[in-house]
């Protein structure tokens, strides 16, 4: 139980600093290069991390 709330913890933050990035962006104007690359990143990140989930909650149901 308390790896399923510090997992939700994780993703929480992860999620927030998406948005600070996402904000940062928007605000200065970056190229659309950077911004690709880390939605890229973020979308291979969430990938794994609904992996890892998935394999936990098979390992502990």
């Amino acid at each position: 139980m308390i790896l399923y709330l510090l997992t939700a913890i994780v993703i929480a933050i992860l999620l927030f600093i998406v948005i600070i990035i996402l904000l940062h962006f928007k605000k200065y104007n970056q190229s659309r290069v950077g911004l690709n690359l880390f939605l890229g990143f973020w979308l291979v990140l969430s990938a794994v991390i609904v992996i890892w989930l998935g394999k936990v909650i098979v390992l502990d149901g």
